[in-house]
């Protein structure tokens, strides 16, 4: 699961980086706080299922767009 996740945080940046916005001004616009970008990253944490929805709300985009590419990763393969 490591690998998805860190693929799906790659998605996050890239949608946030076209945006021109950083890690704390989308905390401030989720609500949520700013260490779990970095405990994200670090693999220190995962963020919830509710999170990753107010992600791909704030960015217009559709939970599968930010999951694109982690789904596919060999760590989550169930066959």
């Amino acid at each position: 699961m490591k690998e998805f996740y860190r693929k799906v945080y790659e998605n996050y940046e890239r949608l946030r980086d076209a945006e021109g916005l950083n890690n704390y001004q989308v905390s401030l616009r989720l609500g949520i706080s700013t260490s779990m970008f970095s405990e994200w990253k670090s693999d220190i944490s995962r963020p919830k299922i509710e999170t990753l929805l107010k992600i791909a709300d704030l960015f217009g985009v559709s939970l599968d767009t930010l999951l694109e590419g982690a789904r596919e990763s060999d760590d989550c393969r169930t066959d």
